[in-house]
């Protein structure tokens, strides 16, 4: 009488281990495919038989203890919003621009590491690169967007407060056709206060001027739309 032989066999988990160390960034899906044995099996094979985890190479950003009191002053603001309004969260559009580049890096998410140990390794990326930039908006209504910041022959221009504004005023466009009415309502939260740099005071009197946004990628309030009468 035969039996089938285990996934998880010696020679898989040799071949397995033999690929990681050839090549550690590689999918699990991709090595699955490469090595003929199922994606679950590889997953195991690496985390119970080769003890080994996905570590992240992850990019981070530098703050100071300035950015630390605009991040807790903003949460407190929020906080205090979703308490005295209802439908305050149906309101909140958050928003964000991304890097599209051609060497085809965009979301640091995707650099994965298999190893047993956390490696020693930075990602090194070209300082002057040919890029797209995108911005989108989203809530629980939905996503506006992308915008993309380039000219009329589609090239990529570098965001500046004129070009920002301009992204910020089809997206209030957008906002308008997408909640069937014009957005009557502005929700700002307070930032500690400090001289402002020229393209974030362009941004505010544009903000004053009618346009519905907070500046600095974080909210938007927008129209209600729960329903009830405006």
């Amino acid at each position: 009488m035969s039996y089938a032989k285990p996934v998880r066999c010696g020679e898989n988990i040799e071949a397995v281990l033999m690929s990681v160390e050839a090549t550690p960034k590689k999918s699990v899906r991709r090595r699955s495919a490469e090595l003929g044995v199922s994606q679950s099996s590889v997953h195991r094979i690496l985390r119970h038989d080769l003890k080994m985890k996905p570590y992240h190479i992850s990019v981070h950003q530098g703050l100071t203890p300035e950015n630390a009191l605009q991040r807790r002053t903003m949460c407190a603001w929020f906080l205090r919003q979703v308490r005295e309004e209802e439908d305050f969260l149906r309101s909140v559009w958050f928003s964000d621009e991304a890097h599209f580049y051609l060497s085809g890096t965009v979301n640091s998410r995707n650099y994965v590491h298999w190893a047993s140990e956390r490696p020693d390794e930075v990602i090194e990326r070209n300082l002057h690169v040919t890029k797209a930039t995108a911005w989108v908006a989203l809530s629980a209504q939905g996503v506006i967007g992308p915008f993309w910041f380039g000219n009329e022959d589609g090239a990529t221009e570098t965001v500046t407060a004129d070009r920002y504004m301009n992204v910020l005023t089809r997206f209030w466009r957008a906002l308008g056709r997408f909640c069937g009415h014009e957005a009557r309502e502005v929700h700002r939260y307070p930032c500690p206060k400090r001289q402002p740099t020229r393209a974030e005071a362009k941004i505010t009197r544009f903000i004053s001027n009618g346009c519905c946004y907070p500046g600095n990628n974080l909210i938007a309030g927008s129209p209600r739309v729960s329903g009830k009468n405006q």
